[in-house]
């Protein structure tokens, strides 16, 4: 499990770095990390994401593509959605307590996004998140 954590991690932050933007490369690196291809649709819907909601600073894109990611993957009948939403709490509990914040405004310290410490914690957050859905979803 730690290297798939780890893997996650690791192409996280290379999707990130390389133009995907958060919510998109922690889609991208959960399913390349269990060997699958990350579905077309759902890294379209994740486009909107960047900067914390269309640049807007809200809540962490990292964040917001794994609750997409959750309950694309373990959504479906009431049971599973049950599943996805217990799931995504137990995400954001963990990302609050990890960066003190989900905001992403905030993350980046009010930084604007070329700034390079920015560009450093947001990396963090994305490679992170991708290794800890990893190791959520077992």
């Amino acid at each position: 499990m730690t290297e798939k954590a780890d893997l996650a991690y690791e192409k996280a932050a290379r999707y990130f770095n390389s133009g995907f933007n958060c919510a998109q490369a922690v889609i991208k690196a959960v399913y390349e990390a269990g060997d699958e291809d990350a579905p077309a649709g759902l890294l379209n819907a994740a486009a909107g994401m960047s900067g914390g909601i269309g640049f807007s600073g809200c809540v962490c894109g990292a964040l917001n593509g794994g609750v997409m990611l959750l309950g694309y993957r373990l959504g479906g009948d009431k049971k599973s959605a049950a599943k996805a939403r217990g799931l995504s709490s137990k995400l954001a509990r963990w990302f609050n307590k990890r960066f003190g914040t989900t905001c992403c405004i905030l993350i980046r310290d009010k930084r604007p996004f070329a700034d390079k410490e920015a560009k450093r914690r947001c990396t963090e957050a994305t490679a992170e998140t991708a290794r800890e859905i990893v190791k959520m979803l077992g």
